[in-house]
């Protein structure tokens, strides 16, 4: 949190420390607009950011857990503070009234301020929650951004409240300030250096909005431990857990599709129907055959009606038992083997455990005791 009090009202023996225990875990800077190194930023994209986001879209551990930080992002509630002195404790919210208890003599606290700088302070706080959703809707994008590609841009702009009439002055018109997150797909830029937000993935050249002047536009990242002006992701290491899940989960499907296939019934020719019927006049061989039209009969008229009879009254066969041997099912299921299930639980502990959150909360908690769950809930 930034100490946004002037040095020049700060009191004596205020030295806000440089770094607390709660630091920040991802660092931001603005992009000055126009500019060709802000335009090559832009255009840079990282192959396993690409990676990240599939994964998110196609695994829903993953899309469950960067939701679960962004939702408990989301709740928390924004204030203008300035840093203690002590890093354990919270950072005081800023005030521009004396408390009433204050001893004679005694400097004043950091956290007051003058009238003029508490009202820009909150104002600035407030002009930040004009996108929907408000503050939370920020701060829950913001975290789902930095825990699936490691990187988003925050978008500050004015846009117009209703639609200019015709010939009425552009400054007339009345507007808004809105602030909203941009995913590194949703910011692109030209060849030109022109940078634009676009909506949707299939944009064309020249859509969306350009990037003016008077908008900002804010990197925001986790520094790489390697190269800072990289970014990083817990889930980039995860990412061969990611495809081997979905591999694993490609096997089960194939083997439970292929329990659709009823499989072949083999039959032959010297078995009947104890109640056979008169052999039809048509072409269709499946017709001309008494015993397999009775056959299909009994399977399918169980189906088209559970109340009939055929669903519980077994089909009588009569036929010399040499041939009834040969009466015999085909089955083309493929089985499913144990080993799939035991990778498939093996990937989803290595995501659970990249997640930078307790395992227990991807995988449930089902196993766990009242006290162990609340050890969860105060880790998370």
């Amino acid at each position: 949190m930034a100490d946004l009090i002037p040095r020049r009202n700060r009191k004596a023996g205020h030295h806000p420390p440089a770094r607390t225990s709660r630091a920040l875990v991802a660092a931001a800077t603005k992009l000055p607009i126009g500019d060709k190194a802000a335009a090559a930023v832009v255009k840079r994209r990282l192959e396993w950011q690409r990676e990240t986001w599939d994964a998110y879209d196609a695994v829903g551990e993953v899309k469950y857990g960067s939701g679960y930080q962004g939702n408990a992002m989301s709740r928390l509630n924004l204030y203008v503070g300035v840093k203690p002195d002590n890093p354990e404790e919270d950072p005081p919210a800023i005030t521009d009234q004396r408390h009433d208890d204050q001893p004679d003599g005694q400097p004043d606290p950091p956290e007051l301020v003058d009238a003029e700088t508490y009202r820009v302070c909150l104002d600035t706080l407030d002009r930040l929650a004009g996108g929907t959703g408000g503050h939370g809707e920020l701060l829950r994008e913001l975290a789902i951004n930095i825990a699936v590609a490691g990187e988003c841009y925050l978008y500050g702009r004015d846009e117009p409240i209703s639609e200019p009439k015709r010939g009425e002055p552009e400054e007339l018109v009345a507007t808004r300030e809105v602030w909203d997150v941009r995913s590194i797909d949703e910011v692109i830029a030209g060849t030109d250096d022109t940078i634009r937000v676009v909506d949707k993935p299939d944009a064309k050249v020249g859509e969306g909005d350009v990037v003016g002047d008077d908008a900002y536009l804010i990197r925001v990242w986790q520094r790489h431990a390697r190269y800072g002006s990289l970014p990083d992701s817990m889930l980039r290491g995860g990412l061969g857990a990611t495809e081997e899940l979905l591999l694993m989960e490609q096997a089960a499907r194939a083997s439970a599709r292929s329990r659709l296939n009823a499989g072949m019934l083999l039959v032959p020719d010297e078995l009947e129907f104890v109640n056979q019927r008169p052999k039809g006049d048509g072409s269709d061989a499946a017709q001309d055959d008494p015993f397999l039209t009775d056959l299909m009969d009994a399977m399918v008229t169980p189906v088209q009606d559970e109340g009939d009879a055929s669903a519980v009254v077994p089909m009588v066969v009569k036929g010399a038992a040499e041939y009834l041997s040969e009466l015999r099912h085909v089955d083309f299921t493929r089985q499913l083997d144990s080993v799939v299930l035991e990778r498939q639980d093996a990937a989803l502990k290595r995501i659970a455990q990249g997640m930078n959150l307790p395992v227990e909360v991807i995988t449930g908690v089902g196993d766990v005791n009242h006290w162990t769950a609340w050890q969860i809930d105060e880790q998370t």
